[in-house]
């Protein structure tokens, strides 16, 4: 995810910036570009639903010391 500045802003209503990423969505690669509330949103529903989020590969792994 990259941090982007919004050049074009056609009111001061528009967000000055967003953040960059791409998803998969209907088997496509599609750009989106988040605001600063649409990325808290997007942490506190991750943080309520830890169930739904799948493992990192090297989450299983333990490391030893």
């Amino acid at each position: 995810m990259s941090l982007v500045f919004n050049k074009a802003r056609k009111s001061k209503l528009e967000a000055k910036k967003y953040y960059h990423t791409s998803i998969l969505y209907n088997n496509e690669n599609v750009d989106i570009l988040l605001t600063e509330s649409d990325v808290q949103r997007g942490i506190h529903r991750a943080n309520k639903n830890q169930e739904d989020i799948p493992r990192r590969w090297y989450d299983l792994f333990i490391f030893w010391k």
